[in-house]
């Protein structure tokens, strides 16, 4: 999932460390879940703020533009 860290500090929850990371909603990202995860599953997204806003707002629409891979195809319009 994409989400938001809420520090680079770790808690200790029974004697193991987790990370904050907050899960927006789609499409409005304004609220959201706050998870605690362990630290382990925490991978770095070089995202930035405004792509992971972008990503939420569109739906997922966006994605491609700021996590790679492609970019979303117009449809095909029949004359």
């Amino acid at each position: 999932m994409l989400g938001l860290l809420t520090t680079q500090a770790p808690v200790m929850l029974g004697g193991q460390p987790f990370h904050g990371v907050l899960v927006p909603t789609a499409p409005v990202p304004v609220g959201g879940g706050l998870l605690f995860v362990p630290a382990a599953w925490v991978v770095p997204a070089d995202v930035g703020i405004e792509g992971v806003t972008s990503i939420y707002v569109s739906m997922g629409v966006t994605a491609g533009e700021y996590l790679g891979g492609t970019r979303p195809r117009a449809a095909a319009h029949s004359p």
